[in-house]
């Protein structure tokens, strides 16, 4: 006798339209509140994407205002305390030498807290599961965003962001 394990079926990624700054923007606003703590946001583009505009406008929308959110491209890591809300650890893999090198950036501390991660692809293999991949493709001024859950997420927190979200779906081909 047999018994079947079963799996949970992947989510559907979400893909926008094309986005202006200021829609982009409000997605990372309605974002995140929907994260919590021990989630890792990958943010995956070519330079001048968006990446960082969407990691400000999330940090600012957590923290409840408007406060200086630097590109951690330099530093490779910003911190922020959001009062109510767990951390938030904005790290910028670009100028890692060896993906090895996210544990001397507190990243154990990180992945109990939320975590932005800019250029991921850097530090693959080093760090969990990402809760939500989000990949950024410039068209122009604007650019399109999709969303790509890992099989983990739990299927009902999905669906209550891609309602959310629902606005921004990109209209589906005829």
């Amino acid at each position: 006798m047999t018994t079947d394990i079963p799996t949970m079926k992947k989510a559907p990624s979400f893909t926008t339209g094309h986005l202006d700054e200021a829609s982009l923007q409000k997605i990372a606003r309605i974002m995140a509140p929907w994260t919590q703590a021990g989630d890792i946001l990958t943010l995956k583009g070519t330079l001048g994407a968006g990446k960082t505009t969407f990691a400000r406008a999330f940090i600012q929308q957590l923290s409840g205002a408007e406060i200086f959110v630097p590109s951690p491209t330099y530093t490779l890591l910003q911190t922020y305390d959001c009062g109510d809300h767990p951390l938030i650890f904005h790290y910028d893999f670009y100028r890692l030498n060896d993906p090895a090198e996210v544990w001397e950036l507190d990243f154990d501390t990180a992945l109990e807290n939320i975590t932005l991660i800019e250029w991921p692809e850097k530090g693959e293999g080093y760090f969990l599961e990402a809760t939500l991949q989000l990949s950024l493709l410039p068209m122009g001024d604007e650019r399109q965003l999709t969303l790509i859950p890992p099989q983990t997420l739990d299927p009902v927190r999905w669906e209550s962001l891609m309602i959310d979200l629902g606005a921004f779906r990109a209209p589906s081909p005829l």
